[in-house]
């Protein structure tokens, strides 16, 4: 993969969108892919109570001030954003296929360690609490240090990825080439 590239999920089957103008795909369950077992939704399930219990700690820790910028879900989405970044290319180039990992790290815990939702309550209580410059710093630094997060992590996953494709094979000392 160049590092210019998106990691591309193995675990996605990509046959289940029919070219333009071609005919829709077969019967339900065939060339599909099949909806996730109980065991990825449980990894995802717990995933999400960690995730979830952390950013609750976090904001519960670290509350924001009356009309000022709520750093702490910026800072959380931030980190969730680099986060995400950087593990779809170790899961996808150094990890590999990881049914029950991948779930779980990505969609369970960033996903409840993250959120869209309080990020937009806080913005409308800003925003009708007079403060629509600070809604609007809110806004502008989340998306743009958000954005800005996701490359650094997927660049520093395509260092990680070049370093382990490097490595030899165990029992020579951990010594690479």
């Amino acid at each position: 993969m160049r590092d210019d590239e998106l990691p591309i999920d193995p675990d996605l089957d990509f046959c289940d969108a029919a070219p333009r103008g071609a005919a829709e795909p077969g019967p339900p369950g065939i060339g599909r892919t099949p909806p996730p077992g109980i065991d990825v939704l449980l990894a995802v399930a717990a995933g999400g109570v960690l995730g979830t219990l952390a950013r609750a700690t976090l904001g519960s820790a670290f509350p924001a001030g009356s009309g000022r910028v709520p750093l702490t879900t910026l800072s959380i989405n931030v980190f969730g954003a680099f986060a995400l970044g950087l593990l779809m290319v170790v899961l996808v180039d150094i990890i590999g296929p990881a049914p029950r990992l991948k779930p779980f790290l990505t969609t369970g815990i960033l996903g409840g360690f993250t959120t869209f939702s309080t990020f937009m309550v806080e913005t409308d209580r800003l925003v009708h609490s007079g403060h629509a410059a600070a809604a609007i710093v809110y806004v502008a630094a989340s998306i743009t240090l958000g954005i800005g997060a996701a490359f650094a992590g997927i660049g520093c996953g395509h260092v990680l990825a070049a370093r382990a494709a490097t490595r030899t094979p165990r029992g020579n000392g951990g010594r690479t080439r």
